[in-house]
């Protein structure tokens, strides 16, 4: 079952959003983690306008050192 945070992990995901939860999910709760499963499933079905579906949302950053 698809929570209300996933829904607007989604909805937030297809109007072109930042990958950044609202401030009133509280980091590492269940609602937080839906909300950001919501927005990766969105992204990886095509729906964000500005992120292809092969884009990679667990790449870690480039170490330069």
């Amino acid at each position: 079952m698809e929570s209300i945070h996933y829904k607007a992990g989604q909805a937030a995901a297809i109007a072109g959003g930042f990958r950044a939860a609202p401030s009133n999910l509280k980091i590492i709760t269940q609602p937080w983690r839906d909300w950001y499963a919501g927005f990766d499933a969105a992204v990886q079905q095509g729906k964000h306008p500005k992120l292809t579906a092969s884009f990679n949302l667990r790449r870690g950053a480039v170490s330069l050192s």
